[in-house]
């Protein structure tokens, strides 16, 4: 065969086929992360994902949902992989784990600084809480996040199983971290919540009759609603607001009365109407339920809103009324907001024992409500700083005084009661 012949083959079948090059190994240079593009892309990814089984558990090896958090994650700045082991919904809540917000919040280049660490007593003896302090680049004042042991006693934390029994500190600080981030770097976070703090929330599910019952408590591998109850539910919930007229949560009857009672008691005078309008309908069905305190809030309401009587002509010297009685004087009810020389910030933890032990001093002589709503009205300024300043030892130090209250009621009734046992019948 010659040449040509070989040639005129080689053209009938076609061009010759060049050998494949593989592209040789290379090493070193930055690692960076798959971004997806489009929707075609994540899906393709989330599919990947989901196939090789490296979804939590809480995902259930659906697509849809990897997908999701794929998405939700990258809009705050996560990569895919990133957001599918941070990003979570929990009882129907977006939620990001608190060292994924952490990192998020880092990674932003807005902290100047970052302070986390466990809030002692004064003799230094015993825990307080957690506190995490934040500084904010372009911000003056430090966003602070406090949660304390009283806190988590209040919201019966202790008593659930799982990381608050075998691991307190630890969640205690979380929760005080989750405070700050979302107080300080809502921009970052774009309303995601925090997973361990709404892991603790309460899980509305639908009862008998439409009526919405607290669930179980999703562990942090499965976040599937609780099935709904099988028996119907005693009576339906209240929905409290709060003093600037913003939801607070949903309770029982008896656990709405008290909170109720809580909240007129801490109310500033000036938004005690604020706090009777926006739970009028909640007033209106324990009026009827014959719990006395739509009373309360009506009394109170005159109280802050009576007219304020209209000045009189100067009066002659024939017709000058007699010089009323003078006012009682303030400064005995008046107690002093102590400084921290140290911290060089308001005390007020001691301020909290000295307003106690003035309402011991005065009641020895005076009749303890009038005391209290008297001191309660002369120290308003220093209480609304209380409030905003150290929200948790203002409201351990209002449920202090409610008790004393009670405690006071207590012992009058039973000493009209022994007094009506000793006369002859």
């Amino acid at each position: 065969m010659t040449t040509q012949t070989k040639t005129a083959e080689k053209a009938d079948n076609g061009p010759a086929q060049l050998p494949t090059v593989k592209p040789p190994l290379t090493a070193g240079g930055t690692v960076t992360a798959i971004i997806p593009r489009d929707i075609d892309q994540a899906y393709r990814m989330a599919t990947a994902i989901t196939a090789a089984d490296m979804a939590p558990k809480s995902f259930e090896r659906n697509t849809d949902r990897v997908l999701v958090a794929i998405m939700h994650g990258m809009e705050v700045g996560l990569t895919p992989m990133a957001a599918v082991q941070s990003i979570a919904v929990i009882n129907g809540t977006p939620s990001i784990w608190g060292d994924g917000a952490l990192g998020l919040v880092l990674g932003s280049g807005l902290v100047e600084d970052m302070d986390e660490h466990m809030e002692m007593t004064e003799d230094g003896k015993a825990e307080i809480g957690a506190i995490c302090t934040i500084k904010r680049k372009g911000r003056k004042t430090p966003i602070v996040g406090r949660f304390t042991w009283e806190d988590v006693e209040t919201a019966n934390l202790t008593k659930k199983q799982g990381p608050w029994q075998q691991y307190p500190k630890r969640m205690i600080k979380m929760r005080a971290r989750a405070f700050a981030l979302r107080d300080g770097f809502a921009d970052v976070l774009k309303g995601l919540h925090i997973g361990e703090e709404v892991q603790d929330y309460a899980v509305l599910t639908p009862g008998a009759g439409g009526v919405y019952e607290p669930g179980p408590r999703p562990e942090r591998s499965n976040y599937e609603p609780a099935k709904p109850a099988e028996k119907p539910a005693a009576s339906e919930p209240y929905e409290i607001y709060d003093h600037v007229g913003e939801a607070f949560f949903i309770y029982d009857a008896h656990e709405a009365t008290d909170q109720l009672v809580g909240f007129l008691n801490n109310c500033p005078d000036d938004h005690v109407e604020v706090l009777a309008d926006s739970n009028a309908t909640v007033l209106a069905r324990m009026e009827d339920e014959g719990s006395g305190i739509a009373e309360l809030y009506r009394e109170r309401l005159a109280e802050v809103t009576a007219p304020v009587e209209p000045e009189t002509p100067e009066a002659t010297e024939a017709t000058k009324p007699e010089p009323a009685a003078e006012e009682p004087d303030d400064e005995p009810y008046r107690v002093a907001v102590p400084i921290d020389e140290k911290k060089g910030k308001s005390n007020w933890q001691k301020y909290r024992n000295d307003y106690k032990a003035r309402i011991a001093e005065l009641s020895a002589s005076e009749e303890i409500v009038s005391v209290i709503n008297r001191m309660k009205k002369v120290n308003g300024p220093a209480l609304k700083n209380m409030k905003a300043e150290a929200k948790p030892w203002f409201e351990t130090m209002g449920r202090e005084i409610q008790k004393i209250i009670e405690d006071n009621a207590k012992a009058e009734s039973a000493a009209d009661e022994a007094e009506n046992n000793l006369r002859p019948g």
